[in-house]
């Protein structure tokens, strides 16, 4: 009974997990309520996650990494791409995705692409290329860097904690560079040769506009004479809220009004630049008498009045406002800027875009004052993906936000202190180097990530106390054994993969780490082996957009279609699975 319970909740998560019709977060809340209230799990074991080690060290994670982004290390990076490529495009990539590959190896993979995003934007800009060329292999060298060391993912961190528990020793910080390193290099290679031969050009760089099917949403619209808006202000004759539009300019007279637009009397011959739905500014037009100007497109460049521009900002995955609507936020008046649209999970949404509740990764058109959109780029909830400038020089501790994360690393590789010890003194040490302030350091971290864990670490207690682990791994074994240890590695290794397609790789890790012991159990052979290739393919998330944070991030400015993740990644994800069969025995015999 006991076992059905709690296949029936494993069920019920994945199917909230892959649905996405709750947060992760509240899913994780309603396993650890369920668990409890079927008696699966002590009180004790219920509040296990929050305590974990591997839970503390990922938080910790989080800050280190925060401390690299705002002492604004990127832009000293890219300086230097820039220099050492001298504009050559093969170079670029090469050393972009190196570099993106080998830094995600030490912090959060969200955190490196949350760094390196704009940058691509920028890179894909200056070369003349699709963003979607460069967004995918950005986020996969993410992907593959973070396996090439122990806290370069927090699936690592699980795996080596769970497997601690159970009596599992050796595995060091650069335990897993040993498959690591091959995964770095074939994964390298296999971007820079089919990444923009196989990628569409799904983005353009040249119009946001086209991009986003603005065209039924912008236009201009001419004052004549006879129009009762004449003498009248925008909020006098309430044009927004009886219209459902957005006055985003005024010309008169060859000079751009672009503040205080709502109390601005109009005059006969102004032009207002306007956004809405197709038929608010038909409704709009013959019941105030305006005239379509039919000789002018509107794009991009009309859109760049004055000191406006037009970018795309991606809502972080720590985004305090996540489930909030930008009327709730007050966007428009908080930032000053206009979202003209908004990408959500590959859907282009344009109506009524003020209730609607933003998701983690979700993409913004904004449009606004060039000097607002630099403000909203010092604001950790958003990423403005475009006019990244790499010649602004990186804050001046940015040395020793790169020195503490080192000392983190050397600190745990010579087992001089526990990793979650090391992790900890470094957080406090860019505190106390008033690197990072302590409410950024609670701002920084991924809670939802933290609540995650916090949900599904008691569920792998339930696995074990239940019995079912060990129950799936006798059947394994049953299923397999005749065909070789090596056979049952890469079935596990093809489910683990398969699975974190459609769950978080740490959901994946904490279900599937448990299964793995027992089937090292039940076959009297060393787990070591068997962890480690569901680390390395709960890692390997390759042909979903939801699997991995990172694919989702790069969804929308990649102006992606989910197909597009299925025939570039399938191909990876297949390498992977062949190298991790032959190579795993070989490294960690059995």
């Amino acid at each position: 009974m006991e076992i059905t319970l709690l296949l029936i909740i494993i069920a019920g998560a994945i199917v909230l997990f892959v649905s996405d019709l709750l947060p992760i977060d509240l899913v994780a809340g309603i396993i650890v309520v369920a668990l409890l209230f079927t008696n699966l799990i002590t009180l004790d074991e219920a509040f296990s996650g929050i305590s974990n080690p591997a839970t503390v060290v990922i938080a910790a994670m989080f800050v280190l990494s925060y401390g690299l982004i705002k002492t604004r290390v990127v832009n000293h990076i890219g300086n230097w791409i820039i220099r050492v490529t001298r504009g050559r495009t093969g170079p670029v990539l090469a050393i972009f995705l190196t570099v993106v590959a080998l830094l995600s190896s030490f912090i959060n993979n969200t955190a490196a692409v949350a760094i390196f995003l704009p940058l691509a934007v920028q890179f894909a800009g200056e070369f003349r290329f699709s963003p979607s060329k460069i967004l995918i292999p950005l986020s996969y060298a993410s992907i593959f860097g973070g396996t090439l060391t122990l806290i370069g993912t927090s699936t690592n961190i699980i795996v080596a904690t769970i497997a601690g528990e159970h009596g599992v020793t050796g595995i060091g910080m650069f335990e897993f560079t040993k498959l690591g390193f091959v995964f770095f290099l074939v994964g390298l290679g296999y971007l820079l040769i089919f990444a923009r031969r196989s990628l569409p050009s799904r983005s353009s760089t040249a119009s946001l506009t086209r991009k986003y099917h603005l065209s039924r949403y912008l236009t201009e619209l001419q004052i004549p004479d006879s129009s009762p808006l004449v003498d009248a202000t925008p909020l006098d004759r309430q044009l927004g809220t009886t219209y459902d539009i957005n006055i985003l300019g005024i010309i008169r007279d060859n000079r751009k009004i672009l503040s205080d637009i709502r109390i601005t009397r109009l005059r006969a011959g102004d032009t207002l630049l306007v956004r809405g739905p197709f038929d608010s500014i038909i409704r709009m037009k013959e019941r105030e008498k305006l005239l379509f100007i039919t000789d002018r497109k509107v794009s991009d460049e009309t859109l760049a009045l004055g000191h406006n521009i037009l970018t795309e900002v991606i809502v972080a995955p720590n985004n305090r406002f996540i489930g909030r609507t930008l009327r709730d936020i007050g966007f428009r008046e908080r930032y000053g800027c206009f979202v003209l649209a908004v990408r959500k999970h590959g859907e282009t949404l344009r109506d009524m875009l003020v209730n609607l509740p933003l998701d983690a990764t979700d993409t913004l058109l904004v449009y606004g004052p060039r000097q607002r959109i630099d403000t909203l780029k010092e604001d950790q909830n958003f990423l403005v993906l475009q006019d990244v400038n790499v010649n602004v020089l990186p804050g001046k501790q940015w040395m020793v936000a790169l020195g503490i994360i080192l000392a983190v690393v050397l600190l745990a590789a010579f087992h001089i202190l526990p990793i979650v010890v090391a992790a900890l003194l470094g957080c406090i040490a860019l505190v106390l180097t008033d690197i990072l302030t302590v409410q950024e350091v609670y701002k920084s971290v991924d809670w939802s990530i933290i609540f995650l864990l916090a949900g599904v670490f008691p569920l792998g207690h339930a696995l074990e106390n239940t019995g079912l682990a060990s129950q799936l791994g006798t059947g394994i074994v049953h299923l397999l054994s005749g065909y070789g240890p090596v056979v049952l590695l890469s079935g596990l290794y093809l489910v683990t993969s398969l699975l974190t397609e459609m769950m978080s790789n740490n959901s994946t890790a904490v279900l599937m780490t448990p299964i793995a012991l027992a089937v090292a159990q039940v076959m009297s052979v060393s787990p070591l082996p068997l962890l480690m290739a569901v680390a390395f393919a709960a890692s390997a998330s390759f042909m979903t957009p939801v699997g991995y944070q990172t694919n989702a991030m790069v969804y929308g400015p990649g102006g992606y279609k989910y197909q597009d993740y299925i025939r570039f990644g399938a191909p990876l994800q297949f390498l992977f699975w062949i190298i991790a069969t032959v190579c795993i025995p070989l490294i960690w015999p059995f």
